[in-house]
């Protein structure tokens, strides 16, 4: 398992509400047929609101897709201060447009 730094852009009603730093582990499985064809991650970690500098605990699961050049993921986000982000993003590669779906935000 590695760690990694990332950006969480947090949307809510198809806006970026908060930006947050985390600090994840990262674990992958893959699928090569005899190319790369998708990529399944799970991100587990914490990170900080660059609003709020609320702390956060981070859990993850995407996929990325390299047949259809595209990814989706679903985010977790507790915060110690009570707020809670769940949330739904896709991005298309091939166009760059990056898509939220469902959000809850508490």
């Amino acid at each position: 398992m590695r760690s990694w730094e990332v950006r969480v852009d947090v949307y809510c009603d198809g806006d970026i509400v908060d930006i947050i730093d985390c600090t994840v582990d990262i674990h992958q499985v893959r699928k090569i047929d005899p190319v790369l064809k998708w990529r399944i991650y799970r991100l587990k970690g914490q990170g900080v609101s660059r609003n709020t500098t609320e702390v956060f605990k981070y859990k993850e699961a995407s996929k990325s897709d390299y047949v259809n050049w595209g990814a989706t993921w679903h985010y977790h986000l507790i915060g110690n201060m009570g707020t809670v982000y769940i949330g739904f993003v896709t991005i298309d590669w091939t166009t760059g447009v990056t898509t939220p779906g469902h959000t809850v935000c508490h």
